[in-house]
């Protein structure tokens, strides 16, 4: 219930000062009682409590929410002059910020206060402080975090699943204490040490270089088995020190049944590569005498009934010119047998040229001065390259590998025979005629215009010529697989 309090003015009667009297009396006593300057009571206010001014202070020695109360709200920023204490007593104390009516974050302690805990409550993950020692749970720490460089020593005692775990560890100065290391990493994961210095100790029961090798030195190298090495340098001794492959000398003092029929078939699987031939004077399949390849069907014939060419790779033609029905290519260069490529081509080889504007093609050489080649090219040829470098040749029958070309024999064309004419003889008497035949003339003391027409017997049988050289057959064989 409130109460109106009106002024009380000369003019008014004696009931009106008893009735306003009476709402005084009725105020003070629902207010507060007042001894001097203090208050002796409670003060219940049923609606707020406001300053009329900023600078009116309240002071007061404690501050308790009631039971039934929702909350303690500070409206605005709030300075705490001394000291700020939460005591829950033996519970937990906790300080809460929160939004929107969810808890965000929470400082907080155990029961014993032993422990203080920064938790946030959104993701579950916290940090705890306890018996001077920080802890985490689920939280990690940002590069940011950590210093540049460590000064102290850090201690770790876990082992198994506590062990530690480093990603990457850069120990540029300084050593590792004599311990145990232990590296589980495979592949990309593996460990890898740009330098080791094994100053004592011993690699033992595990192999090295097995995804990459690379070079090692050893003033002994004690194998209990076998040593696999495809190129070995340096002298070769026993175990009593006896020298049994000796580099200097090229000399071999050791027995050779002492190599293994497995070490064998292996070196004879290189030298006979897939792609290799075998000559023999024998019908039998390589596989069955040297025992190289799955089996006998990686063997095949090869080069049945003709002779074998060495491959020719093509030669860059460094100039071209042309007279009439020719053109004349400059050829340069050395093989690997420091031969020039151009002694290489002979008067009347067939070759294949490219890289041309036109007229490429197979040409016969007609003649050669010095490093200059002449061939049958058409008169309309033109002699520019088509690109930088593209002008090349080799020769016809040596281009394409495995191809069959050339014959044994061959019967001479007209235009194939050397150049030659033949010496006719015609009896005549002094008036260039006889009785029997016509010398010169169609008919006795013809006109000089007439047309003379003799010819030889034919002589020749059209045989085929023999070109083939001299031959001793043998069987060769090509290994496919």
């Amino acid at each position: 219930m409130s109460v109106t309090l009106n002024n009380i003015t000369g003019s008014d009667t004696f009931d009106t000062w008893r009735t306003r009297t009476n709402d005084i009396i009725a105020v003070s006593a629902k207010s507060v009682t007042m001894s001097g300057d203090a208050n002796v009571g409670n003060i219940l206010l049923t609606g707020n409590f406001t300053f009329q001014s900023d600078l009116n202070v309240l002071k007061i020695t404690n501050i308790e929410k009631t039971s039934g109360g929702s909350a303690l709200k500070l409206n605005s920023d709030t300075k705490v002059s001394g000291l700020f204490t939460v005591d829950a007593g033996t519970n937990p104390a906790a300080i809460v910020i929160g939004r929107d009516g969810n808890d965000k974050w929470k400082i907080k302690t155990n029961a014993s206060h032993s422990k203080l805990i920064i938790e946030d409550v959104v993701l579950s993950k916290s940090l705890e402080i306890e018996n001077g020692i920080i802890d985490t749970v689920g939280l990690e720490l940002s590069e940011g975090v950590l210093p540049t460089t460590l000064t102290r020593r850090i201690a770790h005692t876990g082992t198994g699943a506590s062990g530690s775990s480093f990603a990457d560890v850069d120990i540029s100065a300084g050593i590792i204490s004599p311990t145990r290391l232990t590296a589980t990493g495979t592949s990309a994961n593996k460990s890898v040490f740009a330098e080791v210095d094994i100053a004592d100790g011993e690699i033992d029961g595990t192999t090295i270089g097995t995804t990459s090798a690379s070079t090692g030195k050893f003033t002994t190298l004690e194998a209990s088995s076998h040593v696999t090495a495809p190129h070995f340098r340096g002298d070769l001794a026993q175990s009593d020190g006896t020298i049994i492959l000796d580099v200097s000398s090229a000399s071999f003092a050791g027995e050779a049944n002492s190599v293994s029929a497995n070490a064998i078939s292996q070196v004879l699987d290189k030298i006979y590569s897939v792609g290799s031939l075998y000559l023999h004077t024998t019908n039998s399949n390589p596989y069955d005498i040297l025992g190289v390849g799955a089996s006998a069907s990686s063997w095949i014939p090869y080069c049945e009934g003709a002779s074998p060419i060495g491959y020719q790779h093509w030669n860059l033609i460094s100039a071209s010119r042309g007279y009439g029905n020719f053109s004349e290519i400059y050829v340069t260069g050395l093989d690997g047998d420091g031969v020039k490529e151009s002694d290489k081509l002979k008067v009347h080889d067939v070759i294949s040229v490219t890289g041309f504007v036109n007229y490429n093609g197979d040409y016969a050489v007609t003649s050669k001065s010095g490093d200059w080649v002449r061939i049958s090219r058409p008169a309309g040829a033109n002699h520019n390259e088509v690109s930088s470098g593209s002008r090349k040749l080799k020769n016809k029958y040596a281009k394409t590998l495995g191809a069959y070309d050339g014959q044994q024999g061959l019967t001479l064309s007209e235009g194939q025979m050397p150049r030659h004419r033949h010496q006719l003889g015609i009896p005549r008497d002094s008036n260039g005629t006889n009785s029997d035949q016509y010398a010169l003339y169609s008919t006795p003391n013809s006109d000089e215009n007439t047309l003379f027409e003799h010819y030889s017997d034919y002589q020749g049988n059209s045989e085929r010529v023999n070109i083939q050289g001299k031959v001793q057959t043998i069987y060769i064989w090509k290994r496919i697989s």
